[in-house]
Formats: C-alpha cells, structure tokens, sequence
C-alpha cells in the first residue's frame, strides 16, 4: 500500500489534513468523498510519515507512549480520546505528532495496527504490531505494556552502550585531531633538520610524512571518506546489504551473547504475553519476531514460525533456531507440558532482558579503562617520537 498525504474541505468549508493508504490517487478520492468531503489535494509521500511532521519517537519515548495509552485504556476511555489526550499533553514534540497522526488515521477508517505504523523505524513496527495483537486478542493493555517494557529495555541496553563508548570515543578524536596537528604545523619546521640525523629519527619521519600526506591530499581524503559514508549508507538501506550488515551486527566479537540475549529475551517476552492474551500460537510467534532488534534474528524466528505451520510444536520449532539461549527452549517446553507456555515464555524472555543488561555492564566497566589505555600508549608513542627524534637533531646540530 502506497501512503497519501492529502488536503479536504468539509460540508461547511473546513480545512483538513491527513494520511491515507491507498493503492492510488482514485482510491484517495473515493475515500474523501465518502467521507462527506472534497478533496482539494493529494500526493504520495515517502515510507515514513515524519518526514515532515518531524523524527520518529524514540524508544524511550515510545515506551511512554504505549505505557500512557494502556492506562488511558484501563480507565475506560476510548482510544480515540486518549490519542487525543496525548496529543495534547505534556510530552515531547514527535510523541504529540505520533499520537495526532494516529488519531487522523483512524478517523480515516485504519485499525489501530495500520494506525501506529508510521514509519518503518524498527521500534514503530514492533508498537504498531503489539498494537494490532492486542486488539485482535482482546488484551490490548497487557500487550500495549509487554511493548514498553521491552522498548525500554531496548533504550536502557543501547543508552548504557552509548555512555560507555562515548568518553573513550571523544578521547579518540582529540587524540588524532592532536596527531594530525603536530604533524601538520610542527612537521615542516623539523623537516629540513632531519638531514644527516641518527636513525633514532625514524619515527619522526613517519609522522612528518604523514603531515605532508595530510596538507596535500587532506581535503579530498575527507570529502571522498564523506562521498564513501553516504553512499554506504544509503546502500546499507537496501537488500541484500541490509541484510548482512545485520548478521555482522549480531556477531560482533566479545557482545555477540549480550545482543542475543536481548533480541530473543525480547522475542520471548512479546511472544508469550501474545500467547497469554488468546493469540494462535504461529501468528503469536510471527508478531513476536518483530520485536527482536536486529533484522538478523528476527528472520531467525519466522523461519520458527514457518517449521511450525507445517506442523512442529512450538518447543521443536523454538529448538531449530541457531544458538537460541536454552532459556526459551527449556521453559517452553515446560510450558507446553504444564499448559502454561505464555508465562514460561514470558519468564525466560524477562531473564534473558535482564541479564543482557547486566552483561552489558559489566563490559562497559572493561571497555572505558581499555580504550584509555589504548589511547594512552598512543599518545605515548608520539611525545616518544617528538623527543627521541628533537633530541638526535640537537645532537646533530652540536
């Protein structure tokens, strides 16, 4: 379905505004005008409707989203309302244009799955499918809330990653930014002294050919480094670079048992809150892939759903998934023995969250001192080649 964005006059001459799926312009205006409106204008916008209303919500943000609108849910008010309501409360600027694009769409007749799916940002789709679950189980709340927790675990995960590379990461720039500085201003005035220095100077010229290199060819190796990142990027958007950049993300050395852990622990926890609400178990495990962060695992999991379509449980179908924590496949199987599976499931996806949190931790407090260190013996190794290298041209000069 192609999404609109379109323009309206009402009966008495008010202006509207919104978003419409559709397969064409036709059907754009077959909707308006079934509406009691005339259409005034209509174009096809882009896969993601903020991109003029502004940036998608964050997860953290999210997560107080779906955390607000549960509640509002549980108090009886009509999800219409509380769309409005947070639209107008006290939140930030995307989450208000979040929940004013949702109230638009479903006055244009979308359910509230095809509502929430605003853009195709991984965290909107996993709030936009807890979202046509729960309204199809009948459970809206429960799962509007598994979708929070698991958002804010995500923020939680991904924030402290942040904090714990972001120190090291600045010593790092200001370290090269340094380097490239003496060996760009300092180089020249040291260049010609070194004629007929020791070899203890070696290392100096290293770097003063390094500033030669950087004041000739400095600008066009930005600017062709700039060219290569935005071309990459946009090639990284599409199959079958997505892809395997995803898989390269879920194998990064020394996290590679963190980021599984939070993938299925994410999986598991939607999973069995879906299954506790009433949903088939294949459909369940279909939306629940969707909650998995990395595109790379949450193939993984509708390959499962696939084995158990043909007729697999779903403790067999969990148990052909490559290097799945035995967690969800020893609590499932639990489950189904019990008849409990969507609280086993929930269980083991409440475990895994946690602990690759905790895991999380106790890297960054490794990574910090690591880097520095690196940085150190860096920085160390330059003010060496300065000084040994000052001092043989003192030597010459005597």
């Amino acid at each position: 379905m192609k999404r609109f964005r379109y323009s309206s006059l009402t009966a008495d001459g008010q202006a509207q505004r919104g978003i419409l799926e559709a397969e064409s312009l036709e059907e754009v205006a077959e909707a308006i005008t079934s509406q009691g409106e005339v259409l005034v204008s209509a174009r096809e916008t882009g896969s993601s409707i903020f991109s003029r209303a502004g940036r998608s919500p964050s997860r953290k943000e999210l997560s107080a989203f779906l955390e607000d609108l549960a509640a509002l849910h549980d108090a009886g008010m009509p999800l219409r309302k509380a769309l409005d309501l947070l639209a107008d409360g006290d939140v930030s600027k995307s989450t208000r244009a979040f929940a004013g694009l949702m109230a638009r769409r479903l006055d244009a007749g979308a359910d509230l799955g095809r509502a929430a799916q605003l853009s195709d940002d991984s965290s909107v789709s996993l709030a936009a499918e807890l979202a046509r679950a729960g309204e199809l189980s009948g459970r809206l709340s429960e799962t509007l809330r598994v979708g929070a927790l698991i958002l804010a675990k995500q923020a939680e995960f991904f924030e402290k990653m942040r904090q714990s590379l972001a120190y090291p990461a600045f010593l790092l720039v200001l370290s090269l930014v340094a380097i490239i500085a003496l060996a760009v201003f300092a180089g020249p005035a040291l260049a010609p002294l070194l004629e007929g220095a020791s070899g203890s100077t070696q290392n100096l010229a290293w770097l003063i050919a390094f500033g030669d290199f950087a004041r000739s060819y400095g600008v066009w190796v930005l600017a062709s480094a700039l060219l290569v990142l935005g071309v990459s990027l946009k090639a990284a958007e599409r199959d079958p670079i997505r892809g395997q950049l995803a898989q390269l993300r879920a194998n990064i050395p020394g996290i590679k048992s963190v980021l599984r852990d939070l993938n299925c622990g994410a999986f598991a926890r939607t999973f069995g809150a879906l299954l506790s609400g009433g949903a088939p178990a294949v459909r369940a495990m279909e939306l629940a892939a969707s909650s998995a962060p990395n595109p790379f695992w949450a193939d993984k999991f509708r390959a499962a759903a696939d084995r158990m379509r043909d007729g697999g449980t779903i403790g067999l179908s969990l148990s052909s998934v490559p290097e799945i924590p035995a967690e969800i496949t020893r609590l499932t199987r639990v489950g189904e023995e019990a008849g409990a599976i969507g609280e086993m499931s929930t269980r083991a996806g409440t475990i895994l969250l946690d602990r690759s949190v905790k895991r999380l931790n106790t890297i960054s407090a490794m990574i910090g001192p690591a880097l520095l260190v690196a940085m150190g013996a860096l920085i160390a190794w330059i003010m060496s080649a300065f000084l040994s290298g000052l001092s043989s041209l003192g030597e010459v000069g005597l």
